[in-house]
């Protein structure tokens, strides 16, 4: 599975999904086409929503945001806009001052318990009643584990739009 931040880069230009681009109608076409909300951030959907052969391109990704130089500028210009709401990056403390990095933590931590407070119930019962109790633990928890992506999101893309709020290098 690709890593966020991904992109390819095809005949000299830079190719990326964003939230304005999982917007459109070809997003919407690419959600159908694979409902894995994981793999959107991936150089698979990365070619499949322009049409580009994997074969044709350079795939990149990068996790480490230490160093804003080591991205391509418009890569840089769409993370400080927040256009990459809809996905996560795996570790945020090199985007964030202490503080914001503390406040998105708290807010996360809650999240993060009360999609626990559903999910551990839900599996429970699942484990007591097995088959017909799955497809209801997926009912419950698939929405609990969304509102819990959701909030995730975005504290981070709101606290990160502040740029007093970034760490230096991302100001």
């Amino acid at each position: 599975m690709c890593e966020f931040v991904s992109w390819i880069e095809y005949k000299g230009d830079i190719y990326f999904l964003d939230k304005h681009k999982l917007g459109s109608r070809r997003g919407r076409e690419l959600k159908e086409h694979d409902n894995n909300q994981e793999n959107w951030q991936g150089h698979g959907a990365i070619c499949w929503f322009y049409g580009i052969e994997r074969k044709d391109c350079i795939q990149r990704e990068i996790t480490d945001f230490s160093d804003p130089c080591e991205l391509p500028p418009v890569i840089v210009d769409a993370i400080k806009n927040g256009d990459f709401e809809c996905f996560m990056p795996d570790d945020v403390s090199k985007l964030l001052t202490c503080p914001a990095l503390a406040e998105h933590k708290k807010i996360e931590g809650q999240a993060w318990a009360e999609y626990k407070k559903i999910e551990g119930p839900a599996l429970a019962e699942y484990k007591k009643i097995e088959g017909p109790a799955w497809a209801e633990y997926k009912k419950i928890e698939g929405p609990a584990w969304a509102e819990y992506e959701k909030i995730r999101k975005y504290t981070f893309w709101k606290i990160f739009s502040d740029p007093d709020k970034r760490a230096d290098n991302w100001r």
